[in-house]
């Protein structure tokens, strides 16, 4: 009998250990059930039209963008396509071309958004920042503007030094082609004035002595036709050609000896 109470004792507890098992995984898989439930029923609710309706609240009131804004964002935009442009020096036609075109799509999307009406506040502040920003790009255009023309002011004072430089070439040429032609002149000049010179003995007169014939020559001739006579002598003399080569000569050497 005792045996009999002994193997009834151990089922029974075995029975009781397996029932405890059970429960404990029953409770386990349940809560990992409700964990798993819990992001899908927020997944849900997100996804109601209720939610969406507390999201989307007052969307019914916006309306477009006014033209004000339109503006503004326009001058923000030609603020920085300037300044982009100015970076980019080497291909600034092709930047340009490609930035307007991206300027004017996003605010043709721009004139078809919708959005809250703003506050009296919130329009003074940004009329406030749209006169800023006009004075800005005003401000801008016309340091853009005396900027270039100083660039091109430079430009044509670059111009006309090259002329000037072209100039001074020519007339420097033109003025070593004279120098060279003066020498030329010069040195036959002076073969000529070394051809015609005599190499004759000195003559020195006798002292307390004039010339005998000249002497002579003024006894002939009477005192009151002297005078006259001399002027006949001087005309013949002027008029004959070996004396006009002899002045030549002489003039010729007296500039050679100047320039020396």
């Amino acid at each position: 009998m005792e045996s009999l109470r002994g193997s009834n004792r151990a089922a029974s507890l075995k029975m009781k250990r397996k029932e405890g098992e059970k429960v404990k995984q029953k409770e386990k898989t349940g809560s990992r059930n409700e964990d798993i439930a819990k992001p899908a029923q927020k997944r849900k609710a997100a996804s109601s039209p209720s939610s969406q309706a507390k999201k989307v609240k007052g969307r019914e009131n916006w309306k477009p963008l006014s033209t004000s804004t339109i503006v503004a964002v326009e001058n923000i935009m030609d603020i920085a396509l300037l300044a982009t442009l100015a970076l980019n020096q080497k291909k600034r036609k092709e930047c340009k071309e490609h930035l307007s075109v991206i300027k004017n799509r996003f605010l043709s999307e721009c004139a078809e958004l919708k959005a809250p009406v703003q506050k009296q506040k919130s329009k003074d502040c940004s009329s406030y920042r749209k006169q800023e920003e006009t004075k800005m790009s005003v401000t801008g255009n016309k340091t853009l503007s005396t900027l270039e023309e100083d660039l091109k002011s430079v430009v044509s004072a670059l111009e006309k030094g090259e002329e000037q430089m072209i100039s001074l070439q020519q007339s420097c040429s033109s003025l070593r082609e004279q120098i060279e032609d003066e020498e030329d002149k010069l040195k036959e000049s002076l073969q000529i004035s070394k051809q015609a010179v005599l190499n004759l003995p000195p003559y020195s007169l006798p002292e307390d002595e004039t010339t005998p014939g000249v002497n002579t020559l003024i006894r002939t001739i009477p005192e009151r036709e002297r005078e006259a006579t001399a002027q006949r002598l001087g005309d013949i003399l002027q008029k004959s050609k070996t004396i006009r080569n002899v002045q030549l000569l002489l003039l010729h050497a007296h500039k050679h000896n100047d320039q020396l």
